[in-house]
């Protein structure tokens, strides 16, 4: 008995319906899907920034890269400001210098 269900199950093909317009539409979606690749410039991260994880991740390493980013400069601007404050300092105090720096 199990032999002959062996041996059916071996030769049953099951055959079903092909609609006509699917493979049109599969290859449609292939070709949007390309078009919409092309065009995208963050398609190569969007897998990526998709999942809520990695979202967070890129946030948090992007929020304190330019938070560092945002110290050195003003840092840097402070210092270039202050340069100026002491230039200027030693022109007010020194007479020959407000003359045009013609030194005797």
């Amino acid at each position: 008995m199990t032999d002959d269900i062996h041996s059916l199950l071996k030769e049953w093909r099951v055959a079903p319906p092909a609609r006509s317009e699917f493979a049109r539409e599969v290859w449609q979606r292939i070709h949007v899907r390309q078009a919409r690749q092309d065009l995208s410039l963050w398609y190569p991260v969007e897998p990526v920034v998709v999942r809520p994880g990695w979202a967070l991740l890129i946030l948090t390493a992007m929020s304190i890269f330019g938070a560092g980013a945002g110290t050195w400069w003003s840092r840097h601007e402070a210092q270039r400001e202050l340069g100026k404050g002491e230039a200027a300092y030693v022109m007010s105090i020194d007479p020959l210098l407000q003359r045009g720096g013609e030194r005797q």
